[in-house]
């Protein structure tokens, strides 16, 4: 296995640039996976390299739209070789931005909470879409700083689309109701 040496820089508050270095003398790092852990709002999901040569160096850019905030986020991403996880990356998002995100749980049932990281005094809005595009919940409120509750056990079984958005941000996550 390579000798993964990472730095991070973070460009105008909206871009994560992690760059890896394969620091060994003769043994490529293949298969690289660089994927965020549990932080809603960073896209892509995940970059994939095949291969990473001796002494050479890739770059992985994520993305987040930040929000004003009172104090710092930390952002852990782990770097995987064929499935096995060989590094992790801390970085700091420094106080005064925070990243905006949505997540769901679970992703299977009939109940769902929203665990959702916004501005306070903006007005959320959820829709919920069939495969087919048709609306069949809907619903607008102001974040209280609370998971948001949603009761779906009146939608027959299968794959939904849930639409989170703000005049400023927009996610779309799959769920499925059973």
């Amino acid at each position: 296995m390579g000798v993964l040496l990472l730095s991070f820089l973070l460009f105008a508050q909206i871009q994560i640039s992690l760059n890896l270095l394969n620091a060994n003398d003769s043994t490529p790092i293949t298969n690289v996976l660089i994927k965020p852990f549990k932080n809603p709002g960073i896209y892509p999901d995940s970059i994939k390299l095949l291969e990473i040569k001796p002494g050479e160096s890739k770059q992985a850019v994520f993305h987040f739209k930040p929000f004003k905030s009172g104090s710092s986020q930390t952002v852990l991403f782990g770097i995987f070789s064929n499935g096995e996880l060989i590094a992790t990356k801390e970085v700091t998002i420094p106080p005064g931005e925070t990243l905006w995100g949505v997540e769901i749980t679970p992703t299977i049932g009939r109940n769902f909470k929203l665990i959702y990281s916004v501005p306070e005094g903006i007005t959320c809005k959820v829709s919920i879409f069939n495969v087919l595009g048709q609306k069949v919940y809907g619903v607008s409120f102001k974040p209280d700083g609370e998971p948001y509750e949603i009761n779906l056990s009146n939608l027959p079984r299968g794959i939904y689309f849930l639409n989170f958005k703000t005049e400023e941000f927009r996610t779309i996550k799959k769920i499925f109701v059973y």
